[in-house]
């Protein structure tokens, strides 16, 4: 029985590493600098795209914690703000809808170095599915001065203020819909045809069933230490 409950522990152990699942290389090239985008959107599909440099390692109806999302900034931003990320699950090119949470803290946003803008997060989950045209797994992440939710995409200065770094390998065209990580303008403009360097970080979720499974194996370990 203490085998049972220590393989089962393990295996869910495992399920719940945190890996990087979608990855856009940031070896690709060439690359470009994307000025003012207010936000991004992120399909978390589990079908690769057809973009050179992308690396998807999600499993279809697999639900997961978002952990972190990593991005790059332009060599040409000429400004700094330290801004939150927020999630939502809807945006129609004018309201951002479906407040899901913010990133746990602020990050350095712009500087002209083309460092590195990491974000970490809490309590954020979307399932995967293999449709790259259904959008259902599909977060739009917005820029914002802090943790609460804000109705629309907040108006950044123009190109090269807070550009991020953008991979100009276009395999599909503009209309591809397998750019998984893309951007979302500051004038309300949905595109799908500028891949962001970026690397998001998730865990899978166990299923009901499998905590289930820990959960009798527990009751099982405890009576039969009782009986002893």
């Amino acid at each position: 029985m203490k085998k049972l409950i220590f393989t089962l522990v393990g295996a869910l152990m495992l399920t719940g590493t945190a890996s990087a699942d979608i990855v856009i290389d940031t070896t690709a090239s060439p690359q470009s600098s994307f000025g003012a985008p207010g936000g991004l959107f992120i399909d978390f599909d589990a079908t690769p795209s057809t973009l050179t440099g992308q690396t998807v390692t999600l499993t279809e109806n697999v639900t997961y914690s978002v952990d972190s999302i990593g991005l790059v900034g332009s060599s040409q931003n000429t400004q700094v703000v330290d801004l939150f990320l927020g999630v939502y699950s809807g945006y129609d090119g004018t309201d951002l809808t479906g407040f899901l949470g913010a990133s746990d803290a602020a990050a350095t946003f712009g500087g002209g170095d083309g460092s590195p803008i990491n974000y970490t997060f809490t309590g954020i989950t979307v399932t995967s599915n293999a449709d790259l045209a259904d959008t259902s797994d599909r977060l739009f992440f917005a820029f914002q001065n802090d943790a609460t939710a804000i109705p629309a995409i907040l108006d950044l200065p123009g190109n090269n203020v807070y550009g991020l770094q953008a991979v100009g390998s276009f395999a599909g065209g503009a209309a591809d819909p397998a750019y998984l990580v893309s951007v979302v303008q500051d004038n309300g403009t949905i595109r799908n045809d500028r891949a962001l360097v970026a690397s998001v970080g998730t865990t899978v979720i166990p299923e009901p069933s499998s905590l289930a499974i820990l959960g009798v194996a527990g009751v099982c370990g405890l009576v039969r230490r009782r009986r002893k």
